[in-house]
C-alpha cells in the first residue's frame, strides 16, 4: 500500500521545509507528496490560468474521492454478501434478538 504525504502552506511567504522533514521522519516518499500552495487560491487573482488550474485540481480530487468511495462501497457489499452466504449475519441478528 502506498503512503502519500500532504504538505500545505497558507501564504507565498511560508516554506514547506519543516513539513517535508516531518514527512521524511514518518517515512513518506517525497516523490509522492502533494504540495498545496497558494497557486490554487484563485480568490485574489482570478485570471484564466489560475481558475483553470484550480478547476482541474478540484476535478481530479473529486474524481479520486468518488472512486475511493465506490471502492469502499463495493468492498462492504462483498463482505456483507460473503457473511450472508456463510450464515454469520443471520446468526448474529438472531443472537441479538433472542438475548433481549
Amino acid at each position: 500500500m502506498s503512503v502519500y504525504g500532504y504538505i500545505r502552506v497558507s501564504t507565498k511567504d511560508q516554506n514547506e521545509a519543516r513539513q517535508r522533514i516531518a514527512m521524511q521522519e514518518f517515512g513518506v516518499d517525497l516523490d509522492k507528496t502533494v504540495l498545496d500552495m497558494p497557486l490554487l487560491d484563485t480568490r485574489k487573482n482570478r485570471d484564466l490560468t489560475g481558475v483553470l488550474i484550480a478547476d482541474i485540481v478540484l476535478g481530479l480530487l473529486s474524481y479520486v474521492a468518488e472512486t475511493e468511495r465506490q471502492i469502499i462501497r463495493q468492498r462492504q457489499a462483498e463482505v456483507i454478501q460473503a457473511e450472508k452466504e456463510r450464515g454469520a449475519l443471520r446468526e448474529e441478528a438472531e443472537g441479538t434478538s433472542s438475548g433481549v
